[in-house]
């Protein structure tokens, strides 16, 4: 629905109804749409930029559950970190501070993102994203996923950030 058009404030009003209902289902069906249509995440922004927050704690809350389990879902996470690198995208945005690199926020996810990396990597599991990336990953980081990689090197600012490039989306 959102996806049709993204400036249109009765669709944009009906999915941040859905949201507060679906959060889950919604963060989970939309990152794809969100990357294959370039300015939906920043039309989203700019007529709902509360949803936008919304999503980001919805995003934040779940990777400190998932943060705390054991054995957590591949595909949960990756489905909220595609989202939260749409989310990333609106830095270029005058005015979009809520989630700088190496702010207290940017770096809590980090932590959240690199201990459910690693509990999924432990569990034999894995991260397989529809983002492709051109990156030199370290070579101490070779069992992070490269999502994983991403958006931790995003929210940390750490050096090499500006040298990722999304190779396509699948």
């Amino acid at each position: 629905m959102i996806f049709l058009n993204g400036k249109d404030i009765e669709i944009l009003d009906a999915f941040e109804q859905s949201f507060k209902t679906y959060s889950n289902d919604i963060i989970r069906s939309s990152g794809k749409s969100l990357w294959a249509d370039k300015s939906l995440i920043f039309d989203v922004y700019k007529n709902k930029p509360k949803l936008v927050e919304d999503i980001l704690k919805a995003i934040e809350h779940k990777f400190k559950y998932m943060a705390s389990i054991d054995n957590p879902a591949s595909s949960l996470f990756k489905d909220y970190s595609e989202m939260l690198l749409a989310i990333i995208r609106l830095r270029e945005v005058d005015g979009f501070d809520i989630l700088q690199a190496g702010s207290s926020r940017a770096l809590r996810l980090s932590k959240y993102i690199k201990s459910i990396d690693c509990s999924i990597s432990k569990g034999n599991g894995s991260v397989k994203s529809f983002i492709r990336f051109d990156l030199n990953k370290p070579g101490s980081l070779i069992n992070m996923s490269d999502l994983s990689y991403v958006v931790n090197v995003y929210l940390t600012g750490e050096k090499g950030a500006n040298l990722i490039q999304v190779r396509d989306i699948e």
